[in-house]
């Protein structure tokens, strides 16, 4: 078999022993299904491990980047129509305001460190981080992905990250 895994059956009367050799070890069907869940607990975590690296290492940093000129653009805009606005009141001498306010984390509105996050980008920019602001921005960004990747299981990474990172959600 492949890998060098196979398995043995062995009659002893009415008993069946089944041997499976897993790893180059003899082991039973019990201990078998251990060992594979602990190779998929270790592959997930490295390949939890190397996502995050590249998304710190090669998405960070354009990600952030976009999202800061796409807030700061939002932002603007507001601020533009807000003084347009200043001087057009209404017939009955009303004056309007427009205000753009992230969604409320504690309702459930909101992803989980939004507010942190989004503190965080629009601070400064990109290229004067700590480690813990590329930390955290880096964290709630993998925590978007995993959550649209969990409830999306037939999309492809590139509409995962298309949702998880669209900042008008």
């Amino acid at each position: 078999m492949r890998y060098n895994h196979s398995a043995h059956i062995e009659q002893d009367g009415e008993l069946l022993l089944v041997r499976v050799i897993f790893q180059s070890r003899p082991c039973g069907p019990d201990a078998l299904a251990e060992n594979l869940d602990a190779e998929v607990a270790e592959r997930k975590a490295l390949l939890d491990a190397k996502e995050r690296e590249l998304l710190e290492a090669h998405l960070m940093s354009d990600v952030a980047t976009h999202l800061q000129q796409l807030i700061g653009d939002g932002e603007r805009m507001v601020e533009r129509i807000n003084q347009e606005l200043e001087h057009r009141p209404t017939s009955t001498g009303m004056k309007l305001r427009l205000a753009w306010v992230p969604l409320d984390e504690e309702s459930g509105a909101a992803p989980a460190g939004l507010a942190e996050a989004r503190k965080r980008l629009l601070r400064q920019t990109v290229a004067a981080w700590s480690n813990d602001d590329r930390s955290a921005v880096g964290e709630f960004l993998q925590r978007r992905i995993d959550e649209v990747r969990q409830s999306d299981d037939g999309g492809t990474l590139i509409q995962h990250l298309a949702h998880a990172l669209d900042y008008r959600r």
